[in-house]
């Protein structure tokens, strides 16, 4: 062990990891055992030091688009003596990333779109494992997923306050089956999952689906009247029964 090692362990042992809320603490329950961890859109960088600092992941990637939260990173990072093993990148989205550097990709507190691009502009994305919590169009995010032969393999909810958030992993599988399956798209497994959270993410996405289908159904054009098909057919669907 060097001089460094005994330095960094010491600062350890007396600063634990930070308290992660309840929307972090999520996503990083997602994260598998002994990842390396790209996090996009790192912010103050709790999540690479919650997870590096209680001993889950062997090293992390810090990562920000915008220099003042990327310095909140880098402070945090010192702050709990884990400079050797978080490196803080000024980073759009991936880019300056190594890509054999890290294992598991996380973008989370983004919206689903943006999270979209940021998958498309990944190297070798097919060999990651990925953890994802989409702040809206988590239905747009699962549809990319689906088309591109990604199986989401756990996805969770929780509530915070008046707010829901949902997470979920996925990796690369081949398996295209369900690149149509609209409602799959918009619920995902939540309503195999009798909790409160799920529940209430259920019924956040029939208010939208809702308010789509009710700014839908005065247009004539030919793509919102079969949107406006889609649409209806997913809130008619009887699974959504218990929910209405």
């Amino acid at each position: 062990m060097t001089e460094r090692d005994v330095q960094r362990n010491q600062i350890q042992q007396k600063t634990k990891p930070p308290v992660l809320d309840r929307r972090l603490s999520m996503v990083a329950a997602l994260v598998p055992e002994g990842a390396v961890i790209a996090d996009i859109g790192t912010d103050h960088a709790y999540l690479p030091c919650y997870l590096v600092g209680r001993g889950s992941c062997p090293a992390a990637f810090a990562c920000d688009v915008v220099p003042g939260p990327l310095e909140n990173a880098v402070g945090t990072v010192n702050k709990y003596g884990l400079s050797d093993a978080i490196r803080c990148l000024l980073s759009d989205g991936t880019r300056e990333l190594p890509p054999a550097g890290y294992d598991t990709l996380v973008c989370a507190g983004m919206g689903g779109e943006l999270i979209c691009d940021i998958l498309r502009s990944t190297e070798d994305l097919n060999a990651k494992t990925l953890v994802l919590q989409p702040m809206t169009h988590s239905e747009d995010l699962r549809a990319f997923l689906c088309k591109n032969g990604f199986t989401i393999s756990g996805e969770t909810a929780v509530c915070d306050g008046k707010r829901t958030y949902i997470a979920f992993s996925a990796s690369f599988t081949g398996d295209d089956s369900r690149a149509d399956d609209r409602f799959y798209h918009y619920f995902g497994s939540h309503l195999l999952t009798k909790d409160a959270a799920a529940s209430r993410y259920i019924r956040k996405q029939i208010k939208h689906l809702s308010d789509r289908r009710r700014g839908l159904e005065h247009s004539e054009k030919a793509e919102d009247r079969a949107m406006l098909a889609e649409v209806c057919a997913i809130l008619n669907d009887e699974r959504l029964r218990d929910y209405l």
